[in-house]
């Protein structure tokens, strides 16, 4: 197994990737079956004049539009997250996340190579400020191109976030200011990914129960006899 070239390849992003874009059709299916629903309903309503048809007519109109729009974002957004996760590898950068309860929550990175700070914000259909959440270990993983947007997860790669750089420079500096003021910039740069692909492949497998036994079949038995019948002698430490 070779190390993981893009972040797709890595771990489970792939199968995380696979169950976003799932969702957004779901989505984009419901929200167009709703309204082909309600269509129906219009005609009959037509047809036969009753009254409170009209109102369930529009209700199922209005939530077709609104499954329709967040399944039409989605499907975007999934294909944002493919190219750039299959365009480069998952790099693990100190983070902070700034939440917000009236606007999308902005998280600052530390870039591991030079230290530069980069300031993006959230865009999510479904708001989940947990998932821009450094946790414990201080760090966030990050694919993408710094001045176009990419895509932020938490380590292991399988909560996926669209993000973008946040657009005006006074909320870059606030954000940086904020961040700089939690004390939590200056941690000390994560492992990256890559590297533990390679520290679990450097570790040797360890031996099924099939060869612990023919290997302790191999050791002969003080005053025992080796194979072919002659006498084997063992030596002990100091002995």
């Amino acid at each position: 197994m070779g190390i993981s070239s893009s972040a797709v390849a890595f771990g489970g992003t792939e199968a995380a990737l696979r169950r976003y874009r799932r969702r957004a059709w779901m989505w984009l299916c419901a929200g167009s079956g709703a309204c082909a629903a309600g269509l129906v309903i219009g005609a009959v309503v037509e047809a036969s004049g009753v009254g409170w048809a009209a109102s369930v007519m529009a209700r199922v109109l209005g939530a077709g539009a609104v499954a329709g729009v967040i399944g039409a974002g989605s499907v975007r957004m999934a294909a944002r997250m493919g190219r750039a996760l299959s365009a480069g590898p998952w790099v693990a950068c100190v983070a902070v996340d700034l939440p917000s309860a009236l606007w999308a929550p902005r998280v600052v990175l530390r870039a591991p190579d030079t230290g530069e700070l980069w300031v993006f914000t959230v865009v999510a259909v479904r708001r989940r400020p947990q998932w821009a959440e450094p946790g414990p270990s201080g760090a966030l993983w990050w694919c993408g191109d710094p001045q176009r947007g990419g895509v932020l997860a938490q380590p292991g790669g399988e909560t996926l976030l669209w993000v973008r750089p946040t657009r005006t420079l006074r909320r870059r500096q606030e954000a940086v200011r904020a961040a700089e003021a939690s004390g939590r910039l200056g941690r000390p740069s994560p492992q990256q990914p890559q590297q533990a692909e390679l520290s679990q492949q450097a570790e040797p497998a360890p031996l099924g129960s099939s060869a612990v036994r023919a290997a302790g079949a191999q050791v002969p038995r003080a005053g025992g006899r080796c194979s072919g019948g002659s006498r084997c002698s063992v030596w002990w430490p100091g002995g």
